[in-house]
């Protein structure tokens, strides 16, 4: 099987905050350039090059992520109880993964957001469906299927493989993720697809994140 990396290049912003005071413009010190950096760039997974066949390119030819492996280790925590995993390098961003199996699979995007901003889980009711950056931020590509060992209840038997997000490309259809495969594209609304959600935990930080990446 033929296999390609995707490499997302908006992985990592930062917010600059400055405040002047006094009406005084000569006054340097009032400017506070301090960068506040909301996100890092993290490991996608692949630790192997292919080239454009599928082939595996192993001279240190083709520098792509199977290259360079770059990024910072990713880091998820899991409460068995709740079926929630935190992603401690995104502000603490939770995922739901609990053994739901209405999520599986045969939704369409309508009902997916419908199913998340109905959700009460671990005791947040302020659940959403995510979109298709943070996805791919939680996609592992030397994983089978391609997810972090702390997501539990995603496998292509009986689990989450697809998943819708909430982003809607130029032409009108939203954006899903396969992980099994480790592919993600654009998919008509009223088709069905399977739905993981998410929920904020420092909504400041977040939304500016938002702002600087999507």
């Amino acid at each position: 099987m033929k296999r390609y990396s995707q490499w997302l290049a908006v992985a990592t912003a930062a917010v600059v905050l400055s405040a002047c005071g006094g009406g005084d413009d000569d006054k340097a010190d009032d400017i506070n350039t301090t960068p506040i950096v909301l996100g890092q760039l993290k490991k996608t997974g692949q630790t192997v090059s292919y080239d454009i066949n599928g082939s595996v390119v192993s001279d240190g030819t083709l520098k792509d992520d199977g290259y360079y492996r770059a990024g910072v280790a990713v880091s998820y925590t899991r409460n068995d109880d709740t079926g929630i995993v935190v992603d401690q390098d995104t502000f603490g961003m939770m995922w739901q993964d609990d053994n739901d199996s209405s999520r599986s699979g045969g939704v369409t995007q309508a009902q997916a957001e419908k199913y998340c901003r109905n959700l009460s889980l671990g005791g947040y009711d302020d659940w959403r469906l995510p979109t298709i950056t943070e996805l791919l931020r939680i996609m592992n590509y030397s994983a089978t299927p391609k997810i972090p060992s702390a997501f539990a209840n995603f496998s292509n038997v009986g689990g989450v493989v697809a998943a819708w997000s909430q982003t809607v490309a130029e032409d009108g259809r939203t954006w899903d993720i396969n992980f099994n495969t480790g592919t993600f594209g654009r998919n008509e609304a009223s088709n069905v697809s399977g739905v993981t959600c998410a929920r904020d935990t420092n909504k400041s930080l977040a939304a500016k994140a938002k702002a600087q990446l999507l």
